[in-house]
């Protein structure tokens, strides 16, 4: 099995006999997802201190789909250049059924681009 490179996916807890060896390749792929992940984590501590503690506690409670949602779009983008739109491929890099890929694409404006 081909497992394209994804280090900041590690530990992922959705190992099943089909992927365990792409798992296994994705944490095993070195520094990068070491280095996202402070990048992520310096980006929320900044959010947080930006925020301010009377924010922090009026806050909506929605970081969580915040952050997901603002790291969505810039994935999608790049994994999309990367293999030239292709969406089949687009989708097995990210692990996502193609339907999804497409209604992830649609939510952000990517589609007919």
């Amino acid at each position: 099995m081909h497992a394209e490179p994804a280090s900041w996916v590690e530990n992922a807890d959705h190992t099943t006999p089909e992927n365990s060896e792409s798992k296994q390749a994705v944490t095993d792929t070195g520094s990068g997802g070491d280095a996202l992940q402070q990048l992520v984590r310096e980006a929320v501590e900044t959010y947080l201190q930006d925020l301010g503690e009377v924010g922090q506690q009026q806050g909506n409670g929605h970081l969580y789909e915040l952050l997901l949602h603002r790291v969505e779009l810039p994935l999608l983008q790049a994994v999309l250049k990367h293999v030239q739109q292709n969406q089949t491929r687009a989708a097995r890099i990210l692990g996502l059924n193609r339907g999804t890929l497409r209604k992830k694409m649609q939510l952000h404006g990517l589609l007919g681009r």
